[in-house]
């Protein structure tokens, strides 16, 4: 008997630091970046939901800085209200639509610290305000200072693979960029494609100053490229 508690204990053990961590992806992504000499360009997160009512944008605003703890060095406000930090930028919008209320978050950051982005996602709960599910995206881009092969592009893109351990669900090779989407365990927000769960969009892409640019996407990558 003692064995068996010994050995349950060992595998709760094993389960416990090796089953991924899905509060880990983007510190892996910026592990991976200084590892392999991709010099980390930004990090961005675009947040939209549907209200059943009208919300005060001020409490919305309050609640983001106080997850930011950063200090605003100018404050725009019109349609939009957009708050400038230094290397950090928060853009915060609603507007009524029939009996719907739609509220826009789009924060973007030069900053490495990825925390920030975590805890603006952890801090906006508007469950009983909710119409339906929001919609989470976050996006980090990093630059390699020269212009890689398509075979280049393909080796990195399944370094990346592995490191966040993704179970490819599609793939898409043009000639100035791979893309791949798929699903990692270290990622919480998820699409359906064709029947198919994914969580992460990968892409490499040629740039027009002869650079190499890599785009990590979850749920999936909203900016062109």
């Amino acid at each position: 008997m003692k064995r068996f508690l010994l050995g349950l204990t060992a595998l709760f053990c094993f389960c416990f630091f090796n089953f991924p961590n899905n509060n880990e992806g983007m510190p892996r992504i910026m592990k991976f970046f200084d590892e392999n000499g991709i010099e980390y360009i930004g990090a961005s997160l675009e947040y939209n939901i549907s209200l059943k009512s009208k919300i005060n944008l001020e409490d919305i605003q309050n609640k983001v800085l106080s997850q930011i703890k950063l200090k605003p060095i100018k404050v725009s406000k019109g349609n939009d209200t957009v708050i400038e930090f230094d290397g950090a930028q928060l853009r915060v919008s609603g507007k009524e639509n029939g009996n719907e209320y739609l509220l826009s978050i789009f924060y973007s950051q030069a900053l490495r610290d990825m925390n920030i982005i975590d805890n603006i996602r952890r801090s906006l709960s508007l469950k009983k305000h909710m119409q339906n599910r929001p919609s989470f995206y976050s996006l980090m881009e990093g630059k390699m200072n020269k212009k890689l092969s398509c075979e280049e592009k393909k080796e990195l893109l399944f370094e990346i693979i592995k490191t966040l351990r993704v179970k490819q669900t599609n793939i898409i090779e043009e000639d100035r960029y791979i893309s791949l989407i798929g699903y990692s365990m270290y990622f919480d927000d998820n699409l359906s494609l064709n029947g198919k769960i994914f969580n992460i969009n990968i892409a490499i892409r040629d740039g027009s100053d002869d650079c190499t640019y890599i785009l990590v996407g979850t749920p999936i990558i909203t900016v062109e490229y």
